[in-house]
């Protein structure tokens, strides 16, 4: 079994929450606030995972994600995760040079897009950028080219992962439990204010220690707290 604390984090609180909330957020533009149960949170991550093994991401490839902040984020890292791939954010108002950048630089093939103002630079970015095969929109609103073959929903993309075969839910079980904390877990750009963005590279090591340095010094915090 992995000993990368991210890995498995999900699927491990699942068992021990079950239905409790794992976050809630904000549904369209009304205050009402919605929940998502570990229970449920665990089921979107195996599928997202499932969907990219399907899409053809393999482990140490890396991943675009330019959007704002969302739940959908949380889905695709964790399912990168999962598959040792590598998430790479993308600041949600860069310009078409700044992602055309990253995405040449890490030579990200899939690219998830959040609105679609950024569905718009991406499909500019695909045009140039022989790396990336394909886009995957969160926002159901956004409204996909009519001549766009190779982008999907990303409610397209969970059903692919819940209609995995079983070759396909072994192989992402196999690089779960194969994953390493020398497995990058990110790569975090700067904002290229004073020349062009650098990657720094995370391993899952670094992540591992940060969690744990939490759990021995936020004694005060327990379970039952909100945040």
């Amino acid at each position: 079994m992995s000993n990368n604390i991210l890995t498995g984090l999900v699927h491990n609180q699942s068992i021990k929450y079950g239905d409790r909330a794992a976050f809630s957020f904000k549904c369209g533009q009304s205050d009402e606030w919605a929940d998502t149960s570990w229970t449920q949170f665990s089921k979107d991550v195996d599928n997202a995972a499932f969907a990219m093994d399907i899409v053809g991401i393999e482990q140490e490839q890396k991943i675009g994600v330019f959007t704002a902040n969302r739940p959908q984020v949380l889905i695709t890292d964790f399912a990168a995760f999962q598959n040792r791939a590598v998430p790479v954010s993308i600041y949600a108002t860069s310009s078409f040079e700044q992602v055309k950048y990253i995405v040449n630089d890490a030579a990200i093939q899939v690219l998830f897009v959040g609105d679609n103002a950024q569905y718009e630079i991406a499909r500019q970015v695909q045009r140039q950028c022989p790396s990336l095969r394909q886009i995957i929109v969160y926002d159901q609103e956004v409204k996909i080219h009519h001549d766009d073959q190779s982008t999907l929903s990303f409610q397209a993309f969970i059903n692919l992962g819940q209609a995995a075969t079983a070759n396909c839910r072994q192989r992402v079980d196999t690089r779960r439990e194969q994953a390493s904390e020398n497995d990058i877990a990110t790569l975090l750009y700067t904002s290229g204010t004073t020349g062009e963005p650098k990657g720094a590279i995370l391993t899952h090591s670094c992540f591992n220690a940060a969690l744990s340095i939490h759990r021995e010094r936020l004694e005060s915090i327990s379970d039952s707290d909100t945040s």
